[in-house]
């Protein structure tokens, strides 16, 4: 139900891009950042990574776009068995994420430069790589779909710099010690460029 209703959204919130191509100019934002992905009954475990936004103006202060983002863990999360010996449980996991989403951006006017809200819906894929003390390494991959919302600042200038703080729910549960969690938050920051 979430994942068709998230399909839904991507295709309302994308379908004007085709019929305002030739009414106003696209941009172009690239960032890189660090986050924290918060599990229950443990620290938050860090983040590091890129997204890319491609916009197109739907009017003076509301722009349609869509976006793609990579997020690696950093380090990996470490398991704690009762003693197991036949080598069927991992002895860690690490984890990637890769997101596709459909975004929405309000800008908000000021002489110094353009805050802005944004939001978007879109499908998260996350791998798991696990580590098994006999060495022998699998994966899995773990698709999902999740909401995002955030705010930000850039110049106006071209290029300019943006700042941006964004929080995501993910309709998944990656915590290995809760199968009961349905969800998953992610909060980044990231600092890049906006090219207009």
């Amino acid at each position: 139900m979430i994942r068709a209703m998230t399909l839904l959204l991507m295709l309302a919130i994308t379908a004007p891009l085709t019929s305002t191509a030739t009414a106003s100019p696209w941009s172009l934002s690239v960032s890189g950042g660090r986050g924290v992905l918060f599990v229950r009954y443990s620290k938050p475990n860090p983040r590091a990574g890129i997204q890319a936004d491609i916009f197109h103006s739907a009017s003076k202060l509301v722009e349609l776009g869509l976006q793609g983002s990579w997020w690696e863990e950093l380090g990996v999360q470490g398991f704690s068995y009762a003693p197991d010996f036949s080598n069927n449980q991992p002895d860690d996991e690490h984890q990637r994420v890769f997101a596709t989403a459909a975004l929405v951006r309000l800008h908000l006017l000021t002489s110094y430069g353009w805050p802005y809200l944004v939001a978007g819906a879109g499908e998260y894929a996350t791998v798991h790589r696990y580590r098994y003390s006999d060495h022998r390494p699998t994966s899995s991959v773990e698709y999902a779909p999740g909401l995002s919302a955030g705010i930000g600042v850039s110049g106006s200038g071209r290029p300019s710099p943006l700042f941006e703080a964004r929080w995501h729910r993910i309709f998944a549960n990656t915590d290995p010690y809760d199968s009961t969690l349905k969800t998953t938050d992610l909060l980044l920051v990231s600092v890049g460029f906006n090219f207009n």
